[in-house]
């Protein structure tokens, strides 16, 4: 039977505490910024702003903007200020006339999701733990994301929501949970890593990861000829990783493929590969 004081102070959970927090930050964000101004609001949280707000939403629908005018957009600085390094899915949101002044609304919708996902990922657990990811989700790496309108937000969101609706024991869950991280896939590539489900060890887990690696590699080789552009526009080159360069350094085809928009599935500056020299033994002195 439930003591007066329990009745009296109902049980605070993790979720509840996420949600509180986010709320008041929110509101000072709001409040600081009608204030100061975007740019100093965000430097009291340890972020440097950059403009415009939510410049790397910017960035994407700039360049897809050009390509649906048929501009090449793996040219370096071709449409913004920064380059296009990302799967050449996001170029076909050009064709629904979305573009650079969409970013703002664009971003919102997708902080909200991600926010939405992790109030949710961590509901029925203690406040400590709420108060921990609280600390996780308003540190400055992540309100960096938030500032830039990150598609990295995008890819929380996804994963994590499949997070939420997997089950090994529904079929169904299972089948909307790998769909939502294939999406995820598409998107920005790195979910790909979820294949570490498997190590659960029971064979719903293990096809499920199987599942995962065979969809990527089939994807990889699907973008495999915008490879090099994915490598050749990081700034500065170094930023790339390592396995990224190396294996994004192959040769690339040139030819557009029949019925789509040539600067869309056109391999990006591409050049005809040159030809390897090779050092021919020297003929040994004359004596």
């Amino acid at each position: 039977m439930p003591t007066r004081s329990s009745s009296r102070w109902p049980r605070i959970d993790s979720g509840t505490v996420v949600a509180a927090g986010l709320l008041v930050t929110l509101a000072v964000l709001i409040c600081s910024g009608r204030a100061v101004g975007w740019d100093a609001t965000w430097r009291s949280f340890g972020v440097t702003p950059l403009q415009p707000p939510f410049f790397d939403m910017h960035v994407v629908l700039d360049y897809a903007a050009c390509a649906a005018k048929g501009l090449d957009a793996y040219l370096p600085h071709s449409c913004n200020e920064d380059n296009f390094n990302i799967p050449p899915i996001w170029l076909w949101v050009g064709f629904l006339g979305l573009n650079g002044s969409d970013s703002v609304w664009l971003s919102g919708a997708m902080i909200v999701a991600a926010l939405a996902v992790m109030v949710g990922l961590f509901r029925n657990r203690s406040a400590a733990d709420g108060a921990l990811a609280l600390f996780a989700i308003l540190s400055p790496s992540v309100l960096m994301g938030i500032e830039r309108g990150n598609l990295d937000v995008l890819i929380l969101a996804l994963v994590g929501g499949a997070a939420l609706l997997y089950r090994e024991e529904n079929l169904g869950r299972v089948r909307a949970a790998f769909a939502i991280l294939a999406a995820a896939i598409v998107v920005k590539l790195f979910p790909m890593f979820c294949v570490a489900l498997g190590a659960r060890f029971n064979r719903r887990a293990l096809l499920f990861a199987g599942a995962i690696a065979v969809f990527s590699l089939a994807y990889l080789a699907a973008i495999f000829p915008y490879s090099s552009s994915f490598a050749g526009t990081c700034r500065p080159r170094s930023s790339c990783p390592t396995a990224t360069r190396r294996y994004f350094s192959g040769s690339i085809t040139c030819a557009p493929k029949p019925g789509l928009a040539r600067s869309v599935w056109q391999t990006p500056g591409c050049r005809s590969p040159r030809p390897q020299s090779r050092s021919l033994p020297r003929r040994p002195p004359r004596s």
